[in-house]
Parts: C-alpha cells; structure tokens; sequence
C-alpha cells in the first residue's frame, strides 16, 4: 500500500523546511509523481504502461527513483534505483518481465516486503498493459538485483538464531507462503492499516 497507493505521501518532509525531519521520499511519489526541478510531475509507471502497450519489444520501459540534484548529498538516498520491464511473445501470448535494481538492501528485514510490493506493482503494470493494448498480459519473471544485499549486525544474532534454525527444521513448502492463502487476511486489514498510516501525519 505504500508503494502502490502513496498511503504514507503525506509523511514526506518539506523541501523548503530545514526544521523539518520527516522521510525525504517515498517509493510511491518517486514512481507515480517524479518531481524535478521546474517540471509537473512524471507518473512514470503509467509511461512504462503506455511504451509497452505501444512498443512491447521496447528496450526503454523504465523508472528511476536517484535524484541526482538531491540524492547524492540527502541523509537517506533510495535504496530503491531502478524498475526496467519488457513485453514478452511467449506460446501462451504476452508476458511481462521486470527487472528491479537496489544499491543497498537489507536482506532480512526489508527484503521479503521490497519484493513483496515490487510483484504487486508488476501485477499492475502488467494489467494497465492489458487495459491499453487490449490484450492480456500475464506476468513473466522478476528479476530483483542488489549491489550491497547485506545483514546488519545489530541484528545478526537474531538472524542466526531464527532464521538459519528455521531453514535446517522446516522443508521448503514450510518457508514459504502463497499469496492466495493470505489475501482475506490483508485484505481485511487494510482498514487499520489506512487509519494507522493517517493518524502518523498528526
């Protein structure tokens, strides 16, 4: 919901306010809102959409969240840095491929939802596709790839202690999940969710 629907936009801080210490971006409004100096700003996902539908071979299907006026200076840059998609001709009819870049990702504790949302917004990239070119898109591969895919040790006992022993005990249909079996369940707590995020912007 953060990455899709800009849930948590609101908790961005301003620009013009160096007092103000809030999240200096969000994955959202770097995808569906690009703001650049002097310029409206650039939802790229629906321009992603509409070179697919146009082009589905095109090589130029992609999205940047790196600012280099801001990022390179800022306290908390994007991990973030590239989604890239093409359209597929397969037997079954078009696929939609994704590969996502990150500079740094924390592998155990961030990674499973950075890629759990990516899938998601490949989901929608794949159906606004669909809805532009009047044909169905099913979804390809995902591609997810990490300069510094990285543990921190604050927290690197816990990894030890949990996740390694889960991995020796539990066989491989035990550590994973379906989206499918979980969807009632988010679904239903998307609610508290939204009310949560907006009491945080008080």
């Amino acid at each position: 919901m953060e990455v899709l629907d800009g849930i948590k936009d609101h908790l961005v801080r301003r620009p013009d306010d160096l007092t103000d210490t809030r999240w200096e971006y969000t994955y959202h409004q770097r995808l569906f809102g690009y703001a650049a100096p002097g310029q409206s700003p650039i939802d790229q996902i629906e321009t992603m959409s509409r070179k697919l539908a146009e082009t589905p071979y095109t090589r130029r299907a992609q999205s940047v969240t790196w600012k280099v006026w801001e990022d390179n200076d800022c306290y908390d840059p994007p991990c973030l840095q590239s989604i890239w998609c093409r359209t597929l001709e397969e037997d079954a009819g078009p696929t939609l491929s994704m590969n996502v870049r990150f500079r740094s990702n924390d592998a155990y504790k961030a990674a499973f939802m950075n890629i759990f949302a990516l899938v998601e917004l490949q989901k929608r990239i794949a159906r606004r596709v669909s809805e532009i070119s009047g044909r169905e898109v099913r979804l390809g591969r995902y591609c997810h790839l990490a300069d510094s895919y990285h543990i921190y040790g604050s927290y690197f006992e816990e990894f030890a202690s949990r996740f390694l022993k889960a991995m020796e005990k539990r066989t491989f249909e035990q550590r994973t999940l379906r989206y499918a079996d979980l969807r009632q369940v988010m679904e239903s707590a998307r609610p508290a969710i939204l009310e949560k995020a907006r009491q945080m912007g008080r």
